[in-house]
Order: C-alpha cells, then structure tokens, then sequence
C-alpha cells in the first residue's frame, strides 16, 4: 500500500503546502483512514508550525545522539 501523498496526482504533489492540504481531505477514507481522520487538523497547519515541529523533531534527534 502506498502513501496518501503517492495517490495524489502528479499536479496535486507538485503544486506544495496549499495544494496538498486541500488534497489530502479528498482522498479515499477507506484506503487511508489516518488521513480521513486528520485531515481537518492538516489543513490549519501552517508552513511556521510544521517548521517548528521539524526542527524540534532534528533537535531531540541530536540531543539523544549526543547523549549515547
């Protein structure tokens, strides 16, 4: 099985964040139940928070390296 984001068509994955997120809310809940279920979330998220949350997820990642 694929990801949601490889069934969207080739227009829809290259067009970036605005596109995605009013494609993701499209896509079959039977095939992809995770992304029926979050999509009203995905669509508030902005390029500002998912920055943040990637660079946190980089950070504790070098933290626990770091550590071991």
């Amino acid at each position: 099985m694929g990801s949601a984001f490889e069934a969207l068509d080739g227009a829809v994955r290259a067009g970036g964040e605005q596109t995605w997120s009013r494609a993701y809310p499209s896509t079959d809940p039977a095939a992809f139940p995770a992304i029926a279920r979050s999509a009203v979330h995905m669509a508030r998220l902005d390029g500002t928070t998912v920055f943040l949350a990637v660079l946190g997820t980089l950070l504790d990642g070098l933290t626990a390296r770091i550590a071991a």
